[in-house]
């Protein structure tokens, strides 16, 4: 599976180029800014209480 990120300014074709490829490549999953996408779901995981209550209690000693 290949990602291909669009980004850019405001004005620039970005959702014009979305669409183009949508209708060349109907088969590809287009995600729009606000959609959920495959790069949501690096910040997410899944751990039990305990797992949860480890981790939640090793970061209180880091300091910013």
């Amino acid at each position: 599976m290949k990602n291909i990120f669009i980004e850019g300014i405001p004005g620039m074709g970005k959702s014009t180029l979305l669409n183009a490829i949508h209708t060349e490549k109907p088969e590809y999953r287009i995600f729009r800014e606000g959609d959920y996408s495959p790069v949501e779901l690096a910040w997410c995981t899944w751990m039990n209480e305990s797992k949860y209550r480890d981790v939640f209690l090793s970061a209180l000693f880091f300091r910013i």
